[in-house]
């Protein structure tokens, strides 16, 4: 479980097969502030995961906010949800789980489980050509020329992000159900992905 060492009663937890995942230190990851910690697990194609985030009765905020719990996967946005500081008061601690891609189809508004996907990586050869002559060819995927909204997402690739913010709720109108697009990164130049020892991503 990824414990906030800077904020009191905070875990996240990734869960498959009904249990939390293991998860494991990072010996090359850059030094983060108290309120940023970064764990990596290990996934299992084709396995169902969801995101656990457990406010223990010893969170440091219960008492003073409301709070939105904003998830990722691969840098995409999935969900956002809003928990009372009456909901954090009542219970002994409260646990928010996102489980799934809300989508729209023929029988309404369902949600999709979230699956592990293997990575997909390859060569790439772009070919100009004129009159039938070869102009240019870009083996491995030259990173530099790909855009740079494109290389923010292969960046993300294989990320499960919970960010939280301290508001102040006003209200908490019904959200429109306008569900997520998510973007399938497709096939990744190994290049992208830095060196990073990125296995899995969203199915």
């Amino acid at each position: 479980m990824a414990i906030m060492n800077g904020i009191r009663g905070l875990t996240v937890e990734v869960h498959s097969n009904g249990q939390a995942l293991r998860e494991y230190d990072d010996p090359d990851e850059e030094e983060l502030d108290g309120n940023e910690i970064a764990k990596y697990i290990q996934a299992k194609s084709r396995a169902s995961f969801m995101i656990r985030t457990i406010f223990s009765r010893h969170f440091q905020y219960r008492q003073l906010y409301d709070i939105v719990v904003r998830t990722f996967v691969d840098g995409q946005k999935i969900q956002n949800n809003i928990i009372s500081r009456d909901d954090l008061l009542r219970h002994k601690g409260y646990v928010s789980d996102v489980r799934g891609l809300p989508v729209y189809s023929h029988r309404g508004w369902v949600q999709k489980p979230f699956l592990f996907a293997a990575v997909e990586t390859g060569t790439f050869c772009c070919l100009y050509s004129q009159s039938h002559r070869l102009l240019k060819a870009l083996d491995d995927a030259n990173v530099q020329t790909l855009a740079a909204d494109r290389k923010k997402q292969l960046d993300a690739i294989g990320s499960v992000e919970v960010r939280l913010y301290r508001v102040h709720a006003i209200s908490q109108a019904a959200s429109p159900k306008t569900g997520a697009k998510f973007i399938d990164p497709g096939t990744i130049p190994e290049k992208a992905l830095k060196g990073r020892a990125i296995s899995h991503k969203l199915a």
